[in-house]
């Protein structure tokens, strides 16, 4: 594969395969260590076994909608993945940082029609401080989530919220959070 091939960002920006690669790199390694520390966390702590009494890797953001499957989930964390459709920030102090992004993901019903799912995911606290700017700015900050941008999040289910048709959004505080490239 040539190297030398150019590929546009959604910043407009000209990127070699080899960039694009390496900072997909930055971005996994850290989500793949932290999925072994916590699988040797709980593996250490309750044995092979009680891996999935922590984590719960087979929720997507539609099964989070039914509150029976949801309740079901307890303290355990679960993996979601979805497209960032809104964001928020309500504090731009990083000690007390506080910001919430709306996670969507689709399922097409027939030829015609998608069915949306959507989360508010919370983002406390300074380890996600920049995530969603506060106010607006005319620079990309490095640790900042674009719109519409694909994301993978650790978190824990909170519960529900009323949305602004009068549905039901469940909510879920963030652990963990990357962008997917």
């Amino acid at each position: 594969m040539r190297d030398d091939l150019k590929y546009l960002t959604a910043a407009g920006r000209a990127r070699t395969m080899t960039e694009r690669m390496a900072k997909m790199k930055r971005s996994v390694v850290p989500l793949i260590s932290f999925l072994f520390f916590i699988s040797a966390v709980s593996v250490s702590a309750v044995g092979p076994e009680g891996f999935d009494a922590v984590v719960e890797f087979g929720y997507t953001l539609k099964d989070l909608a039914d509150p029976e499957l949801s309740i079901s989930l307890g303290d355990r964390f679960v993996v979601l993945n979805g497209a960032v459709a809104s964001r928020q920030a309500f504090s731009g102090d990083p000690e007390t940082y506080s910001a919430e992004l709306e996670l969507v993901s689709g399922e097409w019903i027939g030829m015609e029609t998608v069915l949306i799912h959507r989360c508010i995911l919370l983002l406390e606290g300074p380890s996600f401080f920049g995530t969603v700017p506060f106010g607006r700015t005319r620079v990309r900050g490095p640790n900042e989530v674009e719109l519409n941008s694909d994301i993978l999040v650790i978190a824990r289910f909170e519960g529900y919220r009323e949305w602004t048709d009068g549905s039901t959004v469940p909510v879920a505080r963030a652990l963990y959070l990357r962008p997917l490239y």
